[in-house]
């Protein structure tokens, strides 16, 4: 519990740090309310059948089972999807067309994680990824399904299913022609990514001074993962909040994007370039297609919030400009656009009031 309050502080403190001295960017707007997540931290929207669902849950307190919200963006009504027995939902994937969210801790009996999937209007569940506390992200490459996880007990971060989840491999990792075995009880798999169609994970493992974060590239016909980088000391990555690595990602036209809380992007995830955002933490990104955007939050020495939107043409090798910000009392950690329609979702992580969670948007024409 010590761990978990000292990353939620260190959390707190990179967005009073980065708002130090730094004036607002882009032009100023006004919020409306349309809801609230039960006073939850809003850690994911995910926009699905023209339906916004909410990932929302507290992984480190182990909280749950969680409700997961939803938003009809054609009726403009809220629901409840279901309830899932995860102590926090912070990931959903669209997998063969149907809506899936990883069983990121689940509530019941530990080392068997859940695949949750909606389908008819309904949650249902899969209990058949054994040896792991935490299923954390899930690809379909080819006719292979790859399941990242919490290693503590298999000592594989990988496991590998070809029967739609029936029956598994696990999956090692290679470095100079070599077995990856050190520190493999702290392994981790957090994020996969499928750009220029290779299929990437991103590996991290602890000793007792340091944690190592390097991206491996799949084979397929060896069924392995073979070193591409050390990517250790290129990001600034921030302490593990619910379950999650980066706080986002996003690939667009092979461009990998990611949130540490910094942002950075990558064409062959072997070098990170850095992403201005004028000393704002960035906590999500998203597309229309046309746009890439991303979100930024900082606090100030008063206590108040600020949420800033930067963009940039998706064919563009320019960096991301401010188009608007606004003032709330909780910053924003994620968002969708729909339309000329913004959707974020706020957070507190060092508070418990009822307005977190609140769903917020913001009407925007380009100009």
């Amino acid at each position: 519990m010590k761990r978990v309050i000292l990353a939620l502080s260190i959390i707190f403190a990179m967005l009073m740090l980065f708002s130090c001295g730094q004036a607002p960017l882009g032009q100023m707007v006004k919020p409306t309310k349309i809801g609230n997540c039960v006073g939850d931290n809003l850690w994911e929207m995910y926009e699905y059948e023209d339906k916004l669902f909410f990932g929302t849950g507290d992984g480190n307190q182990n909280t749950g089972p969680t409700t997961v919200w939803a938003y009809d963006l054609s009726t403009k009504e809220f629901f409840e999807s279901g309830v899932l027995d995860e102590e926090v939902v912070n990931r959903f994937l669209t997998i063969d067309g149907k809506l899936v969210a990883p069983g990121i801790d689940p509530t019941q009996k530990q080392n068997i994680c859940n695949y949750n999937y909606y389908e008819n209007g309904q949650w249902h569940k899969d209990r058949n990824i054994t040896q792991t506390q935490h299923c954390l992200d899930i690809i379909k490459y080819k006719d292979h399904m790859l399941y990242g996880v919490d290693a503590e007990v298999s000592y594989h971060p990988v496991f590998m299913s070809t029967d739609g989840g029936e029956t598994y491999e696990r999956l090692w990792f290679y470095k100079d022609g070599k077995r990856v075995t050190k520190n493999l009880s702290t392994a981790r798999v957090y994020d996969f990514f499928e750009l220029d169609g290779s299929l990437y994970a991103i590996l991290t493992t602890n000793d007792s001074t340091k944690r190592y974060v390097e991206s491996y590239i799949y084979d397929y016909e060896g069924k392995k993962f073979d070193f591409i980088s050390d990517l250790s000391d290129q990001l600034s990555i921030r302490p593990y909040i619910n379950f999650k690595l980066f706080g986002s990602k996003l690939i667009v036209n092979d461009t990998v994007y990611i949130a540490t809380p910094e942002g950075y992007y990558t064409n062959d995830m072997k070098a990170f370039h850095k992403i201005d955002t004028g000393n704002r933490v960035l906590f999500d990104y998203t597309t229309d297609g046309e746009k890439i955007y991303a979100l930024c939050s900082r606090v100030y020495s008063d206590g108040s919030c600020e949420t800033s939107v930067m963009a940039k043409d998706i064919n563009s090798n320019s960096g991301f400009e401010n188009l608007f910000y606004f003032k709330s009392e909780y910053y924003c950690v994620s968002f969708v656009k729909k339309g000329s329609t913004f959707y974020f979702g706020t957070s507190d992580v060092m508070s418990s009031g009822a307005e977190r969670g609140a769903i917020l948007t913001v009407e925007w024409t380009e100009k």
